[in-house]
């Protein structure tokens, strides 16, 4: 981890991680690799940190945090960002800001410009931007300003997908190349 390898409930604000993650076991995070509160406090908070490293991890991996832990939905992760690559090697899930969770809990306002990559082989490995793995299966969409966002959040969080834009060269026009992009997002 960039900050915390092993953490209980803290609340963490204001962190950066500039530096690239790899983890051969277990997960990574750019400011937390593992935070697991179950038994104690129930609240964890994330708030306002940025991650420009590449994370790569071998169980869980994300941009702020590779695996959190709660039996409740007390965590906040908001207004978090993370503009390096993060990668899962073996087994579980990676995100752009959470790699997985079990808690629910609140995510707002997290921004993710990295590309996510599951190169694990189990058929319930997951990736997501903002976040890869959800066990809660209830997820707060805030910070959105119109009905469109709510439903562009939970698609982002779960699958995100893309319109494609690619120039492709002409043969014997008068342009040596023309724009096109894909019908859909894929």
């Amino acid at each position: 981890a960039g900050i915390i390898a092993n953490c209980a409930a803290l609340d963490i604000f204001n962190c950066e991680n500039r530096g690239n993650i790899t983890a051969e076991k277990g997960a990574a995070g750019g400011i937390v690799a593992y935070m697991g509160n179950k038994d104690t406090d129930p609240r964890a908070i994330i708030e306002c940190c940025t991650n420009y490293g590449n994370i790569t991890g071998y169980d869980c991996a994300g941009g702020i945090c590779g695996n959190m832990e709660s039996d409740n939905s007390g965590v906040v992760v908001a207004e978090n960002k993370n503009e390096g690559n993060i990668t899962v090697t073996a087994k579980r899930s990676a995100g752009g800001i959470v790699g997985r969770t079990c808690s629910g809990g609140a995510f707002a306002d997290n921004r993710n410009n990295g590309i996510i990559v599951n190169q694990s082989t189990n058929d319930d490995a997951e990736a997501g931007g903002i976040l890869g793995e959800n066990e809660d299966d209830e997820i707060s969409v805030t910070g959105n300003t119109c009905p469109r966002g709510d439903k562009y959040a939970r698609q982002e969080v779960v699958a995100p997908v893309r319109t494609v834009t690619t120039p492709l060269p002409v043969i014997g026009g008068t342009a040596k190349t023309v724009p096109v992009k894909t019908q859909q997002p894929i």
